[in-house]
């Protein structure tokens, strides 16, 4: 994997950009990712559901709020860089697809954070399988852009 990092223009106090170049593919962002709307989202039913046995996931709650934050960091890379593909991990994936189930809210939630209906396909987590060498690129490129972001390891990938 090269990876190589550049300053464009000039340095703000809190801003700058930077570009990566990760196997012949650019990823330009700044580094000061806003979601403040994102966080400001109240996910307490969606929680509420996963933490249920029978109908959830009988998580307890502190994995609700931590895979609750990871899904609100998720949903700013997927903000930030609509052009590619953010990868979830499984825990994420689990979240969001609760959260899908929820029509009115997740619908209302997507214009707020994007402006439009985020779909979701998750065909490419039933067939792990026939994963293509672009998803596994695709993958390397969000736990690359989860660790610039958020100065940690993007782990959960099966």
């Amino acid at each position: 994997m090269q990876l190589r990092n550049t300053e464009k223009g000039k340095q703000k106090e809190n801003q700058h950009k930077t570009r990566i170049v990760l196997d012949s593919c650019d990823l330009n962002f700044s580094s000061d990712l806003d979601f403040e709307d994102i966080n400001a989202l109240n996910f307490e039913l969606i929680k509420l559901q996963l933490i249920d046995k029978e109908e959830g996931e009988g998580w307890a709650l502190s994995t609700c709020e931590k895979v609750e934050k990871e899904y609100k960091r998720f949903l700013a890379l997927k903000r930030a860089f609509k052009y590619k593909d953010i990868i979830p991990n499984t825990l994420i994936d689990k979240f969001w697809n609760q959260h899908i189930l929820h029509t009115k809210k997740y619908a209302e939630d997507c214009e707020t954070i994007f402006g439009y209906f985020l779909h979701h396909s998750p065909l490419i987590f039933l067939n792990k399988k026939l994963a293509s060498v672009s998803f596994k690129k695709a993958i390397e490129e969000t736990k690359l852009l989860y660790q610039m972001h958020f100065g940690e390891e993007y782990k959960g990938f099966v």
